[in-house]
């Protein structure tokens, strides 16, 4: 014999009290529907109602069903009215895509090797060239920028030294 709960006709709260009441008295994994009724009853209630003594799901997991909140989660998974209002989305990071540029194409993203060009043109070469020895896959053509980087930053100095 099962004891009901006393339900008054017409209470949003009496009716919530109920279904708490019920679902505290049967075995859980049978129960999805109802326990995601009663956590919709958790979302709709007042903050400061309480069902069954509880203020929040958790609590109510813990205290009267005896399970971890995360528990009954994977229970009711894909009917969850949590999901709905918390996707998790809104904490994520933008994923982030990979660049198959090559160093060439690059500098002359933005006109930037125009404007290299015109304003110094054996700069503009020894970047070039360095930027198309890193595109090349084959290391040995790759040790060749970084002898460029050199030459780079030696004709930097010495424009540097002729405009003072």
């Amino acid at each position: 014999m099962s004891t009901q709960p006393l339900v008054l006709r017409g209470s949003v709260q009496a009716e919530r009290e109920a279904r708490a009441q019920q679902l505290a008295n049967l075995f859980v994994g049978e129960m999805v529907p109802l326990l995601v009724r009663v956590r919709q009853d958790f979302f709709d209630k007042d903050t400061e109602e309480l069902i069954f003594n509880c203020r929040t799901f958790t609590e109510y997991c813990t205290r009267v069903l005896r399970y971890s909140e995360s528990h009954i989660r994977r229970l009711i998974a894909g009917h969850n009215p949590a999901t709905r209002k918390f996707d998790g989305s809104r904490n994520r990071k933008p994923q982030v895509v990979a660049d198959t540029r090559t160093n060439v194409q690059r500098l002359h993203d933005d006109g930037h090797a125009a404007k290299l060009k015109a304003h110094d043109p054996v700069l503009f070469g020894l970047v070039l060239a360095h930027a198309v020895y890193l595109d090349d896959p084959d290391t040995t053509v790759q040790l060749r920028a970084a002898f460029l980087e050199g030459a780079i930053v030696r004709h930097m100095c010495r424009r540097a030294g002729d405009a003072a």
